[in-house]
């Protein structure tokens, strides 16, 4: 008994520094961002930042857009990479085309919205001088200043940039799926769609689920591609909720409303993710409970 209480106290004391770290970088913020958001511009107790929130059509509106955003990117990106990844798998030279196609992951946010602003630059634009030459268009599209180029102009540059991601992720997912399985249902004259929706899609159930989860996350907090591509333009269209963020507490120095969308951001994120698991579930549907 005595070793295993020593046992325990030597665990407490390697893990007290992580512990440390994570509150003074997460819990001590986050309980002085609460009690700021309970504030009024005095310094009094206030919940008006929460009403502003609750009633505020330009809040209502930046829900709306970046729902539309998340959800619009995150099936753009996972239907292309679920088909780079079944084009992959078990390809000769499989980890070269693997380590090509990880390479726009690598660039940040900023770096990858610059790069796709002077492509959608409507006048110097990689983008219009193509579509001009095939005679597309017949005159330059101002793509980031107009509606809705803007904002499929915002989730082109995402999708482009986290490809890479959900290959990985799908790919990996697929390569947990014996082959015996495949081997069967071809035996049992099953076509190629039949082994991909019946054999594969059920059994990355779990891969899909992280994906989505992720996805959707990251899109929810998305920043630097519409910071450097439209700054929420044209006339806010694009004002997606962590860019509000920014605007309300960094710009404007309203700290308190910015806090409040953060959270707002936080609680639909949550609810989103635990809705998903409910109903999807991780578990493949051939594993046991």
């Amino acid at each position: 008994m005595r070793l295993k209480t020593k046992e325990e106290i030597i665990g407490y004391l390697f893990s007290f520094p992580s512990i440390a770290f994570v509150v003074a970088l997460a819990f001590i913020p986050f309980l002085f961002s609460f009690v700021l958001s309970l504030q009024n511009d005095a310094g009094q107790f206030s919940l008006l930042n929460y009403e502003w929130a609750m009633n505020n059509e330009s809040v209502h509106y930046s829900v709306w857009i970046t729902s539309l955003y998340a959800v619009t990117r995150a099936l753009l990106i996972f239907l292309i990479s679920l088909g780079l990844a079944l084009a992959i798998n078990g390809l000769r030279g499989e980890y070269i085309f693997t380590a090509l196609i990880f390479l726009p992951w690598l660039m940040s946010d900023v770096m990858v919205g610059t790069i796709w602003r002077w492509l959608f630059h409507g006048t110097y634009g990689v983008i219009n001088a193509m579509l001009y030459s095939l005679g597309a268009i017949k005159q330059p599209i101002d793509w980031l200043s107009g509606w809705p180029w803007a904002f499929w102009s915002v989730i082109v540059a995402g999708v482009w940039r986290d490809i890479p991601w959900g290959t990985i992720i799908l790919l990996a997912g697929l390569k947990t799926v014996p082959i015996e399985l495949y081997e069967s249902a071809e035996v049992y004259g099953a076509s190629l769609w039949q082994r991909f929706r019946y054999v594969s899609i059920p059994l990355i159930r779990g891969a899909i689920t992280i994906f989505f989860i992720t996805q959707l996350m990251w899109c929810f907090v998305s920043f630097g591609e519409v910071y450097t591509l439209t700054q929420g333009g044209p006339g806010g269209r694009t004002n997606i909720l962590y860019y509000y963020v920014w605007q309300e507490g960094f710009r404007a120095l309203r700290f308190g409303h910015g806090i409040v969308i953060s959270y707002l951001v936080t609680v639909i994120v949550g609810i989103v993710a635990l809705f998903y698991i409910k109903v999807i579930g991780i578990k493949g549907v051939y594993e046991r409970e």
